[in-house]
Order: C-alpha cells, then sequence, then structure tokens
C-alpha cells in the first residue's frame, strides 16, 4: 500500500487505473518591455550637467520621450545618461536597423 498525504493508503494497482490530474501550469515570465534604442545622427556638446554629449552614430537606450522634444536616456557607448534633443537622433530597433516609422 502507498500513504497518501491524506493518511488514507491506496496500492499503485488501486492507483494505475485513474488518470493523472494535470500538471501545474507555471504562470509565464512578467513580459519585459523593451526600451526604444536611437542612433545619434549629429554630435551634441551638452549646454548643463543634466544633458547628454553625442557623437554621430552614438547609440542610446531612450528612456523617457518628452512632449517638448528632450528626451532622457543613456549613451551605450560611454555609460553616460541624460536629456538630449530627440531631434538629432532616430529610432533604431535592437539590431541597429531603422524602424518603418524612421526618424525622430
Amino acid at each position: 500500500p502507498t500513504s497518501n498525504t491524506d493518511g488514507s493508503t491506496r496500492s499503485i494497482a488501486e492507483l494505475k487505473g485513474r488518470p493523472l490530474p494535470p500538471a501545474p501550469v507555471a504562470a509565464p515570465p512578467p513580459r519585459k518591455e523593451s526600451m526604444p534604442i536611437a542612433r545619434a545622427l549629429y554630435a551634441y556638446a551638452p549646454q548643463s550637467p543634466d544633458e547628454l554629449a553625442l557623437s554621430y552614430g552614438d547609440m542610446i537606450t531612450v528612456t523617457e520621450q518628452n512632449d517638448d522634444g528632450w528626451w532622457s536616456g543613456a549613451n551605450q557607448t560611454t555609460g553616460a545618461s541624460g536629456l538630449f534633443p530627440g531631434n538629432y537622433c532616430e529610432i533604431v530597433d535592437d539590431y541597429g536597423e531603422d524602424e518603418d516609422d524612421g526618424a525622430c
């Protein structure tokens, strides 16, 4: 006989004819929102300490796109972060290819 969690005993032969209960379904991992990646089209020299320096071709992880045209992000080349003018870049996908909607 086999001891069950409820204290009863049943033989394997008795349990063999019963269908297996469904396996527990694990919740899917939380979906990670990907942040847009921008490529600098022009160099930009910061005008204040909270701004991000850009060089042509720098890849920037965009963390916020403000309605006033200033974006926040982190320069993947330098590791620095700050504000930068959104019109100095274009949004690209994760592989560095242009998105269908193109420029900022």
